[in-house]
């Protein structure tokens, strides 16, 4: 497989940093389970029109964990790949109003937005 090229992700840059901050302005803190869960039904929404196969696997102190799963041609879902990742922002409700989400040359700033 080659490598995409870097001209793929300069095209869609805006699109990315766009829902980057429609995610950081959810504000979902580590321990706050309600807000936890609204990102991921927007993560959801994000990942739906793609067509994936979705199972929620309700917690009860956290936040629900999502699984989304795409066919093969060959209809099998074995095999391909995987995506693990956190989905909080850590940082408290109220943060933003410090910290705005905010682009700076060329670093993104704002709650959560190092490892999201």
């Amino acid at each position: 497989m080659a490598p995409i090229p870097a001209s793929f992700f300069e095209r869609q840059l805006d699109e990315m940093l766009t829902q980057l901050q429609c995610f950081v302005e959810i504000e979902s803190p580590s321990t706050d389970k309600r807000a936890l869960d609204l990102m991921g039904e927007s993560i959801v929404d994000q990942l739906t029109p793609l067509g994936p196969t979705i199972q929620i696997d309700s917690q009860r102190n956290a936040g629900d964990n999502i699984v989304a799963s795409w066919q093969g041609s060959d209809g099998r879902s074995d095999g391909g790949f995987l995506i693990l990742c956190h989905f909080d922002t850590v940082h408290p409700v109220g943060m933003l109003l410090e910290n705005p989400v905010r682009v700076e040359g060329d670093y993104v700033y704002g709650p959560g937005t190092l490892d999201m």
